[in-house]
């Protein structure tokens, strides 16, 4: 989802209301290039988000979080056409359940932050969604429509989506990190997300929302 359907990194928004976004959004960059383990640097980006109120996730939703054009679009012309789509996140439910609806995907999965008396904990519930659940979740969702990875494509910019990458027919690295890119044959480097449709082989005036 982040950097991918919408244009923002979640936990980078929640910290700079904690006043640590500067150092959340270094740790986020190297675990995205690949330089930290996902989950130990999630750990420690939730950790300085201790004490935040949670009623700031509203307030990043409304104000800082947008779409990536050709979201709607992707998405409606898939189930338009029988497709079943779902956001498979390392971010946060709250986040992936305002950004499917908003854009119309059939199911979402993410991690959660665990909250007391209207604040953050600083903790994140285990087991942690990365890169592992993502491909777990791949094969859980074509299994269940009697289907295989490979029937599959996925998107993703970050170092904890290469195995979806990999494993999905097609696997396409959107605007990625240059680990990503540099392991994927299908790459879309300019463009919006739309780009995912021609890729499919839909045209123009099929796309829905245009």
């Amino acid at each position: 989802m982040d950097s991918t359907i919408v244009q923002q990194e979640c936990v980078d928004e929640l910290a700079a209301h904690a006043g640590v976004g500067q150092e959340v959004a270094a740790i986020t960059a190297a675990a995205m290039n690949g330089e930290l383990d996902f989950a130990q640097a999630l750990r420690a980006r939730v950790a300085l988000l201790a004490g935040l109120p949670t009623s700031v996730v509203e307030t990043v939703l409304t104000e800082r979080i947008t779409l990536t054009p050709g979201a709607r679009e992707l998405v409606a012309t898939m189930r338009a056409h029988g497709a079943r789509t779902a956001l498979v996140s390392g971010g946060f439910v709250p986040f992936t359940a305002e950004v499917a609806a908003r854009v119309g995907f059939d199911e979402h999965r993410a991690n959660v932050l665990q909250e007391q008396d209207g604040v953050f904990t600083g903790e994140v519930e285990e087991p942690i969604l990365g890169a592992e659940a993502k491909v777990a979740a791949l094969r859980e969702i074509t299994a269940g429509l009697g289907l295989r990875p490979r029937d599959a494509i996925a998107v993703g910019d970050g170092a904890n989506d290469l195995g979806m990458l990999g494993l999905a027919g097609t696997g396409v690295a959107l605007h990625a990190k240059p680990v990503v890119a540099e392991q994927c044959d299908v790459r879309v480097d300019h463009g919006d997300l739309t780009a995912l449709l021609y890729l499919q082989g839909y045209s123009e005036a099929e796309i829905v929302g245009r």
